[in-house]
């Protein structure tokens, strides 16, 4: 088993972490929302505005009561891109 310092960890491979932790289906969709919410904080650092906006929609998909808290930690967040079918 390889382990590395956070520093050493890549955003992508972070967020692929922190997605499939979301996707627990035991998990309760507030804390779903947490996390979907952590992923756009961390993707904003990053400099990726669109992934942000996209975790940032998914979070208050599952959570409506955590709009207020997204708007104070990413208030200049841009829409996301609606999926086309």
């Amino acid at each position: 088993m390889v382990t590395r310092p956070w520093d050493q960890v890549s955003p992508r491979l972070f967020v692929t972490l922190l997605r499939h932790l979301a996707e627990n289906v035991y998990r309760p969709d507030d804390a779903k929302a947490d996390l979907y919410l952590s992923m756009a904080i961390a993707s904003v650092y990053f400099g990726a505005a669109e992934p942000a906006a996209g975790f940032r929609r998914q979070a208050l998909e599952l959570d409506p009561g955590i709009e207020s808290k997204a708007n104070k930690l990413l208030p200049a967040a841009p829409p996301a891109k609606e999926e086309s079918s």
